[in-house]
């Protein structure tokens, strides 16, 4: 019997990429390694542009999110409870409705919300977000198979709501590192999207305040979707004329991958964040990250491979003219190490592999799947026996 995971999001935007990027990014393994099937669905109208998707995707455009075009995509698509498992990703839409009507249906539900419970996300809109969880998302999600966290944090976090939380983060690519990365200027990339949360005006503010931005040897560049930061930035005293800071639009692809192999440093001083996928793909491709404690990535820090960045103007600014001092040997050292790490922990093949083995065991299939290797000890896939939540509670 053949295992298909239907992923469900909220949108196919720009700015949701992370999450979508995520939900999808994985299937090349799942399809020759374990042979899942990966389905992706989402809303028609949230499509922007051309969207760059694993060949081995099923794409399913919905024309709306009623319950009808639901019940009519189950019999179209040939849903089956016994071989299907329903992920949804995200909190607060129709993916969590969608997800708990399959689950009333049979369904076997996994519920990821890529870090939109975490305590920072909470206390955006905290009175509406916190009657709708108590009233809805939370009654709704408890009765789910199975909660993902993407993070560690985020799964202590989890855990005041939820009795069981199962860790598996999000993965990367990881591409040959034959290539010559230049020696100057030394660059600094933000990949990120252009929001309040990511601090991006306080790394710009930062960077126009530091030395580094009167030094050609070194330059700055910051590339995202807008959500209402970038006209700040471009405001900022010396921003226009500060010849080695570059914002630019959102990068993808082929050219984000030459940006990459372009820096030295990744910065990401954000206030919140489920798991940081950006910062693990940067270090495969040997960016030495500079982030704060709320990108939920604690092993950057104690593996010594991080500069912890803050969130505030003087600590970003502390962290890159640090970074700045770092002597080039030191700095190769650091770069081999990041790449080491992040292959070894968060390969698209790895994730994959656990993912394979936590759906098969949710439906009851253990015997389908490798359990994972002893070598990777840091997945909380134990007793997984004990995941499924009891229908009643």
């Amino acid at each position: 019997m053949r295992l298909r995971v239907i992923n469900i999001v909220d949108s196919l935007a720009r700015v949701n990429y992370g999450i979508w990027n995520a939900a999808t990014n994985t299937a090349p393994a799942l399809a020759r390694n374990h042979d899942v099937v990966s389905e992706l669905w989402f809303p028609a109208a949230t499509l922007e542009g051309d969207v760059e998707l694993p060949a081995e995707v099923v794409v399913r455009k919905l024309p709306n999110t009623k319950t009808r075009t639901l019940k009519a995509l189950v019999e179209e698509a040939g849903l089956n409870p016994e071989q299907d498992i329903i992920v949804t990703h995200g909190c607060w839409r129709y993916p969590t409705r969608w997800g708990a009507w399959l689950r009333s249906r049979g369904f076997r539900w996994v519920f990821v919300p890529h870090g939109m419970l975490e305590p920072w996300s909470m206390r955006q809109k905290a009175l509406l977000k916190r009657l709708y969880f108590y009233f809805t998302e939370g009654p709704r999600t408890r009765r789910a198979a199975g909660i993902r966290a993407v993070g560690q944090p985020e799964r202590q976090n989890l855990l005041r709501r939820y009795r069981s939380v199962i860790f598996i983060p999000n993965g990367h690519s990881a591409r040959p590192s034959n290539f010559v990365r230049p020696q100057q200027p030394i660059q600094f990339v933000y990949l990120a999207r252009f929001h309040a949360k990511k601090r991006p005006v306080q790394l710009a503010q930062a960077w126009l305040e530091s030395p580094l931005s009167q030094d050609p040897a070194f330059r700055l560049v910051m590339a995202g979707p807008e959500e209402g930061e970038r006209d700040a930035i471009l405001k900022l005293p010396g921003a226009q004329a500060c010849a080695n800071l570059v914002v630019t639009e959102g990068v993808y692809g082929e050219e984000k991958e030459r940006l990459l192999r372009q820096s030295h440093f990744f910065v990401l001083p954000s206030l919140s964040e489920g798991f940081p996928t950006a910062v693990v793909e940067a270090m495969s491709e040997g960016l030495v990250p500079l982030i704060s404690v709320g990108c939920n990535f604690p092993d950057a820090f104690t593996q010594g491979l991080a500069l912890d960045s803050g969130t505030e103007v003087a600590t970003i600014r502390k962290a890159i003219e640090e970074a700045a001092s770092i002597m080039p040997n030191r700095r190769a050292e650091l770069a081999n190490r990041c790449r080491q790490f992040a292959v070894s922990h968060y390969s698209l093949e790895v994730v994959a592999r656990h993912q394979a083995f936590w759906y098969s065991a949710l439906l009851g299939l253990h015997g389908a799947q490798p359990k994972p290797e002893p070598a990777d000890p840091d997945f909380d896939l134990n007793n997984l026996e004990t995941q499924e939540f009891d229908d009643e509670r």
